[in-house]
């Protein structure tokens, strides 16, 4: 490859895969992100589950990197195509893969079931 226009459009594409992956895998994050079964159609599923679970993250945070856009040019800031260029998808900064559990916050000022609001 003496070309060097050609090697850096191969390795940005290369580069680009390779974040795709490694993002991947940080979302498959049960089981260490190992298939453990031998069985083909398991294997598969696997994968294809791993994809969809991946491209739907990488949806949901694109859609919040727009409404922040939106939002900033909307305010008068000037949002520029080479600025947008560098804002990769492969965020993991803010996303809690184990949800968010609030334990017994989310029960105050909730009744149990058959008693009135001075039993407790």
């Amino acid at each position: 490859m003496s070309d060097p226009q050609l090697r850096r459009r191969t390795t940005a594409a290369t580069n680009n895969v390779e974040s795709y992956n490694n993002f991947s895998a940080w979302c498959r994050f049960g089981n260490e992100g190992r298939v453990r079964d031998n069985d083909p159609a398991e294997q598969e599923k696997h994968i294809k589950f791993s994809t969809l679970l991946t491209d739907a993250v990488i949806f949901h945070t694109t859609l919040d990197m727009m409404n922040v856009l939106r939002q900033l040019a909307a305010e008068g800031w000037e949002i520029k195509p080479e600025d947008l260029a560098v804002l990769p998808p492969y965020q993991t900064m803010r996303i809690n893969r184990f949800g968010v559990w609030c334990g017994a916050g989310w029960f105050r000022g909730a009744r149990r079931p058959g008693r009135s609001d001075g039993d407790g």
